[in-house]
């Protein structure tokens, strides 16, 4: 039992030689940024100064591009700092600094020695909307020092160095700061969903696509009392553009209205309209890209795409008398039908149209809805199934004696 007390009180002893002779450490941490909801960034800088009283540190920060520092915003603890000096965040010619000096003598001390850290500063920077995922800022120690309390108001600065052999006069400061951006606003097509419409299904009243629609969408935003993003169902959006890809393969610009071959594209109200051109059909589909923003205070923006498939329909042919006998029923005084002998020969030439050009087969004619009798073939034989085109097909009907 013996051994184990003095084990323990040699083991005591020796953590405390060790927290008294430690050097000083510089904490630099960038606060998690919320894109469309924060307006600047914070990097907060800690301290531990150990052994000795906390006098200098002069931080240089290197210019990075979409980072721009507020000197006017920068915050200092003024409770481990001396009132005879003012701390600073202050433009050099290639970098940025945060910095404090404090004043010659130690008379104005300022933060007492610890193990822990504490904050000295809090400088804010604003960051481009270009500028995604992190950003990494170099960070260069050019300065740092402190008073022994050990020697009272007269002793001399001591100077801390990285590559210092003394333990107590070694510091450790990072090479860079990293601030994580955070979209405060995620909205999106639910994986695998697509719009499938049939042709001409909306050709005369638009097919409309709310971004509030929870079967082809969905987003998170920014929760301020949970700090962390949250589901929004339905998403509380609305969309602000659109673009669509040109013939020659390339994609537009976003913008508000569009129209070519597919039909007419547009945003109302901040819903996405589609009127589909009479007759089109795309059976692999177009992709719409899209901007939506959200509706709260702050407006933050997202973007997103989703497939449009238009399935085809089987219209039916267009069929047009263009001649009854040689005669041509337009050209006939009001009044005036194509006439035919009773038992003889009828030749009605037609003029024949279908969009999928589906070959075609005359089932009947009729006259004042009562079916003509007879027997139908194509004049000067061949095949009964024809294939469509502008060109003119005759029939006759063979009449019984």
């Amino acid at each position: 039992m013996r051994t184990k007390i003095f084990l323990t009180a040699i083991l005591a002893f020796g953590l405390g030689i060790l927290n008294t002779y430690a050097g000083m450490t510089v904490t630099v941490e960038g606060v998690d940024y919320v894109k469309g909801y924060a307006e600047k960034a914070a990097i907060n800088i800690y301290v531990v100064t150990d052994t000795y009283e906390f006098h200098t540190l002069n931080l240089k920060f290197r210019q990075t591009a979409g980072v721009t520092p507020i000197f006017a915003d920068a915050e200092f603890n003024l409770d481990i700092l001396s009132n005879a000096s003012k701390p600073a965040c202050v433009s050099s010619a290639n970098d940025w600094r945060v910095r404090y000096i404090g004043p010659p003598t130690a008379t104005g001390k300022g933060q007492t020695p610890t193990t822990t850290k504490v904050l000295f500063a809090t400088a804010y920077v604003t960051l481009d909307a270009s500028l995604s995922d992190q950003v990494v800022i170099p960070i260069e120690l050019t300065k740092a020092s402190g008073w022994d309390p050990n020697e009272g108001t007269t002793g001399a600065q001591v100077e801390y160095t990285a590559a210092n052999d003394d333990p107590t006069k070694k510091i450790t400061c990072p090479a860079a700061v990293t601030i994580k951006i955070l979209k405060g606003f995620n909205f999106g097509t639910i994986a695998g969903k697509e719009v499938s419409i049939a042709e001409d299904a909306y050709s005369q009243t638009p097919f409309k696509l709310a971004a509030t629609n929870t079967t082809y969408f969905e987003s998170t935003e920014w929760d301020k009392a949970q700090g962390q993003l949250v589901a929004v169902v339905p998403p509380q959006a609305k969309f602000t553009g659109i673009a669509i890809e040109r013939p020659d393969g390339t994609r537009n610009g976003y913008g508000t209205l569009f129209e070519d071959e597919k039909g007419k594209l547009e945003i109302v109200n901040g819903v996405i309209e589609y009127t589909q051109a009479e007759n089109y059909f795309n059976e692999e589909g177009f992709t719409v890209w899209y901007q939506a923003q959200s509706n709260n205070g702050t407006k933050p923006t997202d973007t997103g795409e989703i497939l449009i498939k238009v399935t085809p329909v089987n219209d039916p042919p267009v069929v047009t008398i263009t001649k009854i006998n040689e005669q041509d029923p337009k050209a006939l005084p009001e009044g005036k039908y194509p006439e035919v002998e009773e038992n003889q020969l009828l030749v009605v030439e037609i003029e024949v149209t279908d969009v999928e050009n589906d070959p075609f087969d005359i089932a009947a004619i009729t006259l004042d809805g009562d079916e003509i009798a007879g027997a139908w073939q194509p004049a000067g034989g061949g095949a009964r199934h024809r294939q469509p085109g502008s060109r003119q097909v005759c029939f006759h009907q063979h009449q019984p004696p």
